[in-house]
């Protein structure tokens, strides 16, 4: 058998070459388990040798589904959220999905926008490293309303009912200051991220182990969260002695990626 045909190949056409049925060949192209390993073979054989492509607008209709899924994150450039990409790609090809990644640039309404445009192109599901203020803006409300299912990534909003995938924040704020009284440290610095929950959590974290602790708790010793990567430390002589008993735990966004 040779193909002479200059139209895409359809899974009749394989069908009918082969004399089996079309069902047995969408079983064939689907990975059902339920074809025999003879006919699996030769189905196969012949897909190969056509070049067999699938048509993905056919299969989305038949199905009602896109098979694509929406990642939007706040920042490619940076090695945790490009790795984040690289594993939901690997998790979901296997799958038969394929992965639409968007940037926000950790702008609310650039991610509000890009939220539109997946909605718009019917994904199946949303991973989302939201850029958001708090958990009631407007753009859960729409996926709740769109009945899109969406799962939460790095950043837990308060109060936000969705699935989460992410560290304990306030754990880690926690944990890291707890290490320092534990060293001996007695006046603590913390130098907040910007105001995402990440930074958020951390901060309160913070704030706890000193108040367990019974340390006397005053702004002087947090730097104030900023729109902007950077935060300063506290002004003062908080760092200058060698001799006093001084730490700090710094909490950012994410740090920016190494050039």
């Amino acid at each position: 058998m040779t193909n002479q045909r200059s139209a895409p190949v359809r899974l009749k056409d394989i069908a009918n070459d082969l004399n089996v049925s079309v069902m047995t060949v969408s079983k064939v192209v689907r990975g059902c388990a339920d074809v025999g390993a003879e006919t699996r073979s030769r189905v196969l054989a012949r897909i190969k040798e056509l070049n067999y492509q699938p048509n993905w607008v056919a299969r989305s209709l038949a199905a009602r589904r896109t098979f694509m899924i929406g990642l939007i994150v706040p920042d490619l450039m940076h090695s945790f959220f490009a790795e984040i990409a690289k594993g939901v790609s690997a998790t979901i090809r296997p799958l038969g999905y394929d992965v639409v990644i968007c940037n926000s640039e950790e702008d609310a309404e650039v991610e509000a926008s890009e939220i539109e445009r997946l909605l718009g192109r019917q994904v199946d599901g949303l991973v989302l490293a939201s850029s958001q203020a708090t958990a009631s803006a407007e753009v859960f409300d729409r996926m709740r309303a769109r009945n899109i299912p969406f799962v939460m990534i790095d950043r837990l909003f308060a109060g936000l009912q969705a699935p989460y995938v992410g560290a304990d924040d306030h754990a880690i704020g926690r944990l890291a200051t707890q290490h320092l009284i534990e060293r001996g440290c007695r006046r603590i610095a913390h130098i907040a991220g910007q105001q995402r929950p990440t930074g958020q959590g951390r901060l309160a974290g913070y704030r706890d182990a000193l108040t367990r602790r019974g340390f006397r708790l005053t702004t002087a010793w947090w730097s104030k969260p900023r729109t902007t990567r950077r935060a300063t430390m506290p002004r003062g002589n908080c760092l200058r002695s060698p001799r006093d008993r001084t730490a700090s735990s710094a909490t950012t966004t994410r740090p920016p990626p190494a050039r």
